[in-house]
């Protein structure tokens, strides 16, 4: 059978048995034209269209069979993808590498083997293939690779990397809950996906520029939205990378990375006053999904309430009232905390005067705070209390 007729089998077929059609020998005769138009999806059954519903999340507690089961949904989606992306990848370039190629076919028959298995290990559990929403986020950032390098940078140095310490991660959560047979499937894939790695590890090294370490090499040729945080699970399996063939240069640098794993944040916009908003009645302030304000005229704006009897600021441009009278001055307070300052000065520096003549730089005006209070309204026949300091008694001073 021609590569190129297994890989238009694999990639938009609608029924997991052209999926998973294994032929007995394998050509590479006729490659034909590089496909140009990239499918917006793969062709998938009724239950597996990629994006089709909101995506399911991955199950936190894996003591029932039903949890353990949706896990193995989440495997399984993992390796058709897997499978479809080398498929369009043979598509698309097909005056790639011969050897790549043939590197590429063997690599989906043993996907098609992981597929296999997890799949008659979830029907075990209670789980079908299809029972799930599916993530389009691999295929939508994978399947625009520009080079067979990138695709190797994203699949063989990210995606299938990072399965080896999914794999050793819940083969021994598989182990703690006593699901020995789930772990065993784990453990077959933790061993293939070794030599997947392995075998980009080696195209990686033969096209990167000579000049560059790996890592840098890696950096530069990870396209966004994906980063390096992709590359590796809950665990760092140090020994499966060594086996894989990546420089202890590379395994540090990725142990202490950290980012974003790619997705776009969501954002939220703080209203201050939506709360004064709601208590008068008016429509609320409802942010956009992208988290931006909407454009004039598309909905209301919200402005601070104006406190009841008190008039609001005047408006940008308005004409300026006249100014207003300066405060008639106040005699200081005797014994007050001025005259304390002007007391505790040393010789020969006498306290300053200040406007008022309040001595110590303070004006007759300014009113101490009283402790354990707000100092008192200031009107017409008030009476102002001055806290002294014991053992003084306070001084009164009337306004």
């Amino acid at each position: 059978m021609e590569l190129r007729a297994l890989a238009e089998a694999v990639l938009f077929s609608a029924r997991m048995d052209g999926k998973l059609l294994r032929p007995d020998a394998l050509t590479d005769a006729a490659p034909a034209l590089a496909l140009v138009q990239l499918p917006d999806a793969p062709g998938r059954p009724a239950g597996l269209v990629l994006g089709a519903g909101k995506k399911a999340p991955f199950p936190a507690d894996l003591t029932a069979d039903s949890g353990r089961g949706l896990a193995m949904h989440f495997f399984a989606n993992h390796e058709l993808l897997a499978m479809e992306l080398m498929a369009l990848m043979l598509l698309r370039f097909p005056d790639a590498d011969p050897a790549f190629r043939m590197d590429l076919a063997r690599t989906i028959a043993e996907e098609q083997d992981h597929l296999r298995l997890y799949q008659g290990r979830m029907e075990a559990l209670g789980v079908g293939l299809g029972d799930l929403p599916v993530s389009a986020f691999f295929w939508q950032a994978m399947r625009g690779a520009p080079d067979p390098l990138t695709f190797v940078v994203q699949m063989a140095l990210t995606f299938e990397q990072a399965n080896l310490d999914y794999c050793l991660h819940y083969k021994a959560r598989f182990l703690a809950e006593g699901d020995a047979a789930s772990a065993d499937v784990l453990e077959q894939v933790y061993q293939d996906e070794v030599g997947h790695v392995l075998h980009g590890v080696r195209w990686f090294n033969a096209w990167r520029p000579p000049g560059e370490s790996d890592w840098e090499a890696y950096l530069k040729r990870l396209p966004a939205p994906m980063t390096p945080a992709r590359a590796k699970g809950p665990v760092l399996d140090v020994a499966g990378r060594r086996r894989a063939g990546l420089s202890e240069d590379f395994v540090r640098h990725l142990a202490v990375y950290s980012a974003s794993k790619g997705r776009r944040p969501r954002l939220w916009l703080f209203e201050p006053w939506l709360e004064e908003a709601l208590a008068a009645g008016d429509a609320p302030f409802t942010p956009t999904r992208a988290g931006h304000r909407p454009r004039p005229g598309s909905g209301p704006r919200l402005r601070p309430p104006r406190q009841p009897g008190r008039p609001g600021a005047p408006r940008r441009g308005a004409p300026a009232g006249p100014p207003r009278a300066p405060r008639a001055s106040r005699p200081a307070a005797p014994g007050g905390r001025a005259a304390e300052r002007s007391r505790g000065h040393p010789a020969g520096r006498p306290a300053r005067a200040g406007a008022g003549g309040a001595v110590g730089g303070h004006s007759a005006r300014r009113r101490p705070r009283p402790a354990g209070g707000r100092p008192p309204p200031r009107g017409p026949g008030a009476a102002l209390v001055l806290q002294a300091r014991e053992p003084r008694p306070p001084a009164v001073l009337l306004a």
